[in-house]
């Protein structure tokens, strides 16, 4: 039924390094990223995934906006997708749950399996 376990999208590529890497090591659950907004929707629109972790600051279409855009094809349910974020604030949090994210992080954030 899907294509991979994770696949993130945040503009920072040693994050998305350091995070595929302690998934990976721990976990053994497969793990992609892409780098923009623009390459997220194509990746979506081509593979399925678990989960996905969402960067909301990014250049050029924020996390924010793509929530929209999946909200736009009719993907948000058939996702399970969770913010990780620097930028948390109440707004953040509150709009990220009404546009159908389920949960909101902090980052950077230590995780422990």
């Amino acid at each position: 039924m899907f294509d991979s376990d994770i696949l993130m999208i945040d503009d920072s590529e040693s994050f998305c390094e350091t995070v595929i890497d302690l998934i990976q090591e721990e976990r053994g659950w497969g793990i992609e990223y892409v780098l923009n907004g623009e390459l997220a929707l194509q990746r979506l629109s081509e593979k399925t995934y678990k989960v996905i972790l969402l960067d909301l600051k990014m250049p050029g279409m924020s996390g924010l906006e793509l929530l929209s855009k999946l909200i736009e094809k009719d993907m948000i349910a058939k996702n399970y997708i969770i913010v990780l974020t620097g930028e948390i604030t109440i707004e953040n949090a509150v709009n990220s749950l009404q546009f159908g994210a389920r949960d909101f992080v902090q980052k950077p954030s230590i995780v422990e399996f």
